[in-house]
């Protein structure tokens, strides 16, 4: 039986893999500026993608999806910040409050222990 595009038998490696079979053995275990290389397989399906881990699909797919995220916290913290402007003159005035409930409690306190 033979392969379609290459007329050789398809039970036997294709050039390009054995190419790259001898490229591998070669490279694997070399030194390249000081630094001992390690060449292993790759896995041309699956590409490795980011926060998503192997994924059949590009990276760029998935910066799409980053920039959203990115954009959708940003819009999130931004709207937090709003909500803490607005409350901050309603907790100050609930401080407020308490402080002076905490001082007429204490007021009464001295006044019963007086009589």
């Amino acid at each position: 039986m033979l392969h379609r595009s290459t007329s050789l038998s398809a039970s036997s490696p294709s050039p390009e893999r054995e190419d790259a079979s001898d490229a591998m053995d070669n490279m694997n275990g070399a030194e390249l500026y000081g630094r001992v290389l390690t060449v292993n397989y790759a896995m041309p399906e699956l590409i490795k993608c980011g926060e998503q881990g192997w994924a059949p699909q590009p990276i760029e797919l998935g910066a799409d999806t980053w920039f959203e995220r990115q954009q959708q916290e940003q819009e999130r913290q931004r709207l937090q910040a709003e909500q803490r402007a607005a409350m901050q003159p309603a907790e100050m005035h609930r401080e407020k409050m308490a402080e002076k409930a905490m001082l007429r409690t204490i007021r009464w306190q001295r006044l019963k222990q007086e009589f």
